[in-house]
């Protein structure tokens, strides 16, 4: 193969976020998750795989805390895409990491999610879909955590609520694997 032909092929492939990292720990579809198994003051990657994905009528993938400090991944009534963490008491503060995708751009279907809370003064969420980075959000405000003192759940809800103004019932699918977590990790790409 040629040198020129080589370079095509290359800058065609999908890049992974997922490259690069060390897996911390799996969680089970439809398992709650317990605060002592994060870290929510470290910055940190998931990673889903998933087939027949539908958030046109809304729903969460993954939930972690709630009213007081709390994530959320996942879909509006509406089918806009909602990846936040922070503040869970308001639908947005100065408190809060927030990024919105509108339906017409959210993931569906089959694919692969990678999406990064990172913490600190310019605080950074960044979500994937396919190896493409769809969306990402920089807040200027310090956000020290991620998630809260109550359980969470993926594909489950795993606390019993929701950060507010957020879907509390799961988002329909077919299949998913195990979520993925890597700890005090970020992605590369």
């Amino acid at each position: 193969m040629n040198n020129r032909l080589l370079l095509r092929k290359i800058s065609q492939e999908t890049p992974n976020p997922e490259q690069g990292l060390s897996l911390t720990k799996e969680f089970n579809v439809g398992s709650g998750i317990d605060k002592d198994e994060i870290n929510e003051l470290v910055k940190c990657v998931f990673a889903l795989d998933v087939t027949g994905l539908d958030g046109s009528s809304g729903g969460l993938i993954h939930e972690q805390g709630a009213f007081g400090t709390g994530s959320y991944v996942g879909f509006r009534p509406n089918g806009d895409f909602v990846l936040r963490f922070g503040d869970g008491a308001l639908p947005w503060s100065n408190d809060t990491a927030y990024m919105l995708i509108p339906q017409v751009d959210a993931p569906s279907g089959d694919g692969t999610m990678v999406y990064a809370f990172e913490l600190g003064i310019d605080t950074n969420i960044r979500i994937f879909w396919n190896g493409q980075e769809i969306g990402s959000a920089v807040v200027v405000n310090n956000v020290n955590e991620w998630a809260g003192n109550n359980t969470g759940g993926y594909m489950f809800l795993g606390g019993g609520s929701t950060a507010e103004g957020e879907v509390d019932t799961v988002v329909p699918y077919t299949t998913a694997s195990k979520l993925r977590y890597y700890e005090n990790q970020e992605i590369q790409i």
